[in-house]
């Protein structure tokens, strides 16, 4: 479909350039390097013949054309394409030899009339005979220049065509603009807001080159300046665009800094215009336009990452442009034999490449919003599967508390009634041991709970960690396992957050250590990561050969090899480590020499 579209183009622009009845006889050019010779002096050098269009590309000479005309009972219409030559002045002669008759037109010329709605500058012409014209050119833009001599009708037919083929084109490359625009307020999107800001460019480029934007502007207005600027700008926003465009394929980054190095040059060329040098700041720019091609397919073919909407359609897409972009920059550097098609095919290739890049854009805004919603898909799942989760986290907290109550209740009966009753003091140790695990067990599987649902508070008090230490350790299962060697330490933080922590570590090294076994609690000063603190060091020997994994022993609901027949939840060490966060400390486990160390350190008060 697209091929048949673009064959469509070629036929349009290939009839747009059919020749009606031409009274031109002949056309013949004269390169005047100094500027300053007068027709007569003109006369009298050696003209170069061509056929069809003149391409000179850029240069400071002013170009002298010799056009031999028919003759013919009805006026006539010379017309000079294209409209974006500065000044144009024909030289008639007259009845009187020497004296000539002007008419001047071009881009920097205010002139009347149908002049203005058409892409040629026009003079009217009688030659009731065969007759010879001079055309004086002076131009600051590519020296690309095409003579017809032909009747009103004939011309208006032309110019009918011309215009049936470029309206539409801009009327498409309009629609393009729309839709690029809505997209761009919807999404906000830089890329496509850059897209916008191209056509824009686009648009008023092909009005300019066509003539219709003298239509829009007053006649004192410096149109030529204006186009210029437009001409530059356009290039200098197009490479913008793509230097966004190409970011998320990750191109080579020499690439990229060529690109840069372009764009850069983009901005000197019109700060040329701007300050006088509009012929070295347009020439600049179509020598900057030529190493853009060789650019624009680096970048294509060099991209890392298969961005969206893929690798393939993005060098499919700058394959196109750059085909475009070559087949309309030859004659702008006086390259080949250049014919009118180059006009049209200036207008073409602004809708060819908008065509191509709204595709582009297109696909990759379809791409993105597929993704957008899957990823809106995905993101209701996670959310629903967070309610899920929470709603579970808050059954089990209902039931860790009312298991905790239920059993709490029962426990405290037992040892009442235990306290009353006469055992031998062995059974009564065996007892006591067992109703003590079961509490340490469901106060553990709470505080566990309140911790992961940030329920727990921290109060800080000021209080000496050595009598909590002997506290702890006379409360513990066996305390005359235990040597303490510690000496008064005020430290300021939560006292009962932190006895559990002390509580659980002296327990656990009495419960896995060997029976005959001593365990070592020190305290002292040390020095954490970043400051100086407080430091508990509990050690013990640990049972059997095989040593506990110092780096999962703090898992939750991880127990050591040697842990088969103890009782225990595997919430104890866990715990210990999260209270200790809360804390502002660190708890730390080593082997060492069939030794287990755990080191408590606590950071002193500000």
């Amino acid at each position: 479909m697209f091929r048949g579209f673009l064959m469509c183009l070629v036929m349009l622009a290939v009839s747009c350039a059919a020749s009606a009845q031409s009274f031109l006889l002949q056309t013949a050019y004269y390169d005047d390097s100094s500027g300053r010779l007068t027709v007569d002096e003109v006369m009298a050098q050696s003209f170069t013949v061509f056929d069809g269009m003149l391409s000179e590309g850029y240069t400071d000479s002013v170009i002298w054309l010799r056009i031999r005309v028919k003759a013919s009972d009805k006026p006539l219409y010379l017309t000079v394409k294209p409209h974006f030559l500065d000044t144009l002045t024909l030289y008639t002669s007259t009845a009187v030899p020497g004296v000539w008759s002007t008419q001047v037109a071009g881009d920097r010329v205010h002139n009347q009339g149908d002049e203005r709605l058409n892409e040629s500058h026009i003079f009217e012409i009688e030659p009731r005979q065969e007759t010879t014209y001079y055309l004086r050119v002076k131009t600051t833009s590519t020296a690309m220049i095409e003579v017809q001599v032909l009747t009103f009708s004939d011309w208006y037919v032309q110019n009918m065509r011309t215009q049936s083929f470029q309206v539409p084109f801009i009327g498409l490359m309009f629609a393009i603009l729309l839709w690029a625009t809505s997209d761009f307020i919807v999404r906000r999107e830089a890329l496509v807001g850059w897209f916008v800001a191209v056509q824009v460019m686009q648009i008023l480029f092909s009005l300019a080159l066509m003539g219709y934007l003298a239509v829009f502007l007053p006649h004192s207005f410096n149109l030529d300046l204006l186009t210029s600027v437009i001409i530059q700008g356009s290039i200098a926003v197009t490479m913008l665009f793509h230097r966004m465009l190409i970011r998320p394929f990750q191109p080579s980054r020499w690439a990229v800094r060529v690109l840069d190095f372009l764009i850069f040059l983009a901005a000197i060329e019109i700060t040329l215009i701007l300050f006088g040098f509009p012929r070295q700041g347009l020439q600049l720019g179509t020598i900057n336009l030529l190493f853009f091609i060789p650019t624009l397919l680096w970048l294509g073919y060099s991209t890392k990452v298969d961005a969206v909407p893929g690798r393939i359609a993005l060098r499919v897409a700058y394959n196109a442009l750059a085909l475009a972009l070559a087949i309309v920059i030859m004659p702008l550097l006086g390259w080949g034999q250049s014919v009118d098609f180059y006009i049209n095919a200036l207008t073409t290739q602004g809708v060819v490449s908008a065509i191509i890049m709204g595709v582009f854009l297109y696909r990759r805004s379809s791409e993105m919003e597929k993704s957008a919603i899957a990823d809106q898909l995905k993101l209701e799942r996670v959310e629903q599967g967070l309610r899920d989760h929470q709603l579970k986290l808050d059954e089990q907290r209902q039931f860790m508390d009312m298991l905790s109550h239920e059993l709490k209740t029962p426990i405290s009966v037992i040892q009442l009634t235990l306290d009353t009753l006469s055992f031998p003091d062995k059974k009564r140790v065996r007892l006591e041991r067992a109703l003590r695990t079961m509490s340490e067990v469901i106060d553990r599987c709470r505080l566990s709970t309140q911790i992961d649902e940030q329920r727990l508070s921290v109060v800080n008090e000021s209080f000496d960690l050595a009598e909590m230490v002997e506290e702890v350790t006379d409360a513990c299962l066996e305390p005359g396992k235990v040597d303490l060697d510690v000496d008064s330490v005020m430290v300021d933080s939560d006292r009962q957050l932190l006895s559990v922590v002390i509580h659980n570590l002296v327990d656990n090294a009495i419960k896995y250590s060997p029976a005959t076994a001593r365990v070592k609690v020190e305290l002292g000063t040390a020095t954490g990561r970043f400051a100086r603190g407080t430091s508990l060091t509990v050690t013990n020997k640990f049972l059997g050969n095989q040593p506990p994994d110092s780096r999962a022993i703090f898992e939750k609901y991880v127990r050591g090899p040697t842990a088969t027949g103890l009782s225990g939840s595997g919430l104890g060490l866990h715990l210990c480590r999260r209270l200790v966060q809360m804390l502002g400390g660190s708890l730390t486990c080593q082997v060492l020499d069939h030794q287990i160390v755990f080191t408590l350190w606590l950071p002193d008060s500000a």
